[in-house]
């Protein structure tokens, strides 16, 4: 559905590249705390006896006082916190997108409600008012308020309309997806 998605959202997928860089310290770090072998070789030339003596030698640091503890908690501090942003930033995001699935949803239910139910009882009415303004049987007041009443009604399904477009672009913009290709067809005014 609509959230199908988030993971590709611009906003999650930065997280991704700061998760792959914490890990890649949290290695390093890792990696500091094993002691790396030294070897060392090389000639010596005693000029008083003419010998020559060849040498060669090797260590391993005893990691007794420094296993690079502190910079291993940190890498995996930082790796904590940013698997928890990455967390937040698509519950935020997931909320925001139910959100504005809902405006879109309630505005569209009632842009079309007005379109098929309010309006047309709108217009039946001013026709019925005119009829009987042309019979002479209301005034013009009547004929002017059943006008006003109608262009009301129009102007309400329009804003509906509006808002219900304005927000299917909001969830197509948080969500990479037309919210009316999931179930809802275009609300247009009908003439």
């Amino acid at each position: 559905m609509l959230l199908a998605n988030i993971d590709d959202h611009p906003a999650v997928r930065a997280w991704t590249a700061v998760y792959a860089q914490r890990r890649g310290e949290l290695t390093l770090q890792s990696a500091t705390a094993i002691p790396d072998l030294t070897l060392s070789g090389g000639v010596s030339r005693l000029f008083e006896t003419d010998d020559t003596s060849f040498r060669l030698s090797g260590s391993i640091p005893l990691p007794i006082h420094d296993r690079n503890e502190g910079g291993i908690i940190e890498a995996e501090r930082r790796l904590a916190k940013t698997t928890y942003d990455r967390n937040a930033t698509r519950r935020q995001i997931t909320r925001k997108i139910i959100e504005a699935y809902a405006e879109f949803e309630g505005a569209c239910i009632e842009a079309s409600r007005l379109l098929e139910s309010i309006l047309p009882t709108a217009r039946r009415a001013t026709e019925n008012v005119q009829s009987s303004f042309q019979q002479g049987r209301l005034g013009v007041k009547d004929l002017l308020d059943a006008h006003r009443d109608q262009y009301g009604a129009e102007v309400q399904q329009l804003d509906a309309d509006i808002r219900c477009h304005s927000a299917a672009a909001k969830v197509e913009a948080l969500a990479a997806r037309n919210p009316f290709q999931h179930g809802w067809e275009t609300v247009t005014r009908r003439q």
